[in-house]
């Protein structure tokens, strides 16, 4: 009998969390398809993590059905033997975002630690950061936040032992296997690299979400000249 790579649990009365098995091969792609096949029936309201999704139906139909209809997506993306052509063909469309960082030590609060204790050079860190290509792994914390990931090996860290209260709007850090923008002035577990002058949400406006899921980023060094220029016309991811 072949084994299940996948696990669906109930998360109250109308929700389901469907969990794959991360060691499955592609596995942030299956769950942008996923994501993508169940938003088939537009009244669901889905949630996506890097290995899960959190999934709201509505009271029309029994649970047995909505129960049904997960394993049914669930087993056509997570199985071992979809092949990679058809997830490919299910991917949904996703955008490319540069963004500018600053990495100058007044903003990487971190850097000169992190180079420390990873045997690197603060310019190595940098390097590795900003010549990476990373995608939407997924979103939380606050409005607007993105985890990004991977990180290159060399960059991963487990979050600071101690959090700051506080970190500018724009922060860019690292914590484990992702990276992120701080989108708010906010508390910060995270270890500081730089910022970026950009504005990632904005409550006054239809500005809410920047990111979708799959999207890919990548991020480019400026100088500290560069971050006030921008400052001074700010511009918007």
């Amino acid at each position: 009998m072949q084994r299940l790579h996948w696990q669906i649990k109930r998360a109250g009365l109308d929700a389901w969390i469907l969990s794959l098995d991360p060691h499955l091969p592609h596995l942030s792609l299956r769950i942008l398809c996923l994501q993508s096949a169940l938003q088939s029936q537009p009244w669901l309201e889905i949630i996506p993590g890097p290995q899960s999704l959190w999934v709201r139906h509505p009271f029309t139909k029994s649970a047995e059905y909505w129960y049904t209809y997960l394993a049914e997506h669930a087993q056509r993306y997570a199985s071992t033997q979809c092949p990679l052509a058809t997830l490919e063909a299910a991917r949904p469309p996703a955008q490319q975002h540069l963004i500018p960082v600053c990495y100058h030590a007044e903003y990487g609060l971190d850097l000169a630690a992190l180079a420390q204790v990873s045997q690197l050079s603060c310019q190595d860190i940098i390097d590795l950061h900003s010549q990476t290509s990373y995608q939407v792994l997924a979103q939380g914390f606050a409005p607007g936040f993105a985890y990004l990931g991977p990180l290159p090996p060399e960059l991963i860290h487990p979050r600071r032992a101690t959090p700051r209260t506080q970190v500018a709007a724009g922060s860019v850090a690292i914590a484990a296997e992702y990276t992120g923008i701080y989108p708010l002035t906010s508390p910060a577990g995270w270890h500081l690299l730089g910022i970026t002058p950009w504005i990632l949400f904005d409550p006054q406006t239809a500005y809410l979400h920047p990111w979708q899921l799959g999207d890919e980023v990548r991020f480019y060094p400026i100088s500290a000249r560069e971050y006030c220029q921008h400052q001074r016309h700010p511009s918007r991811l």
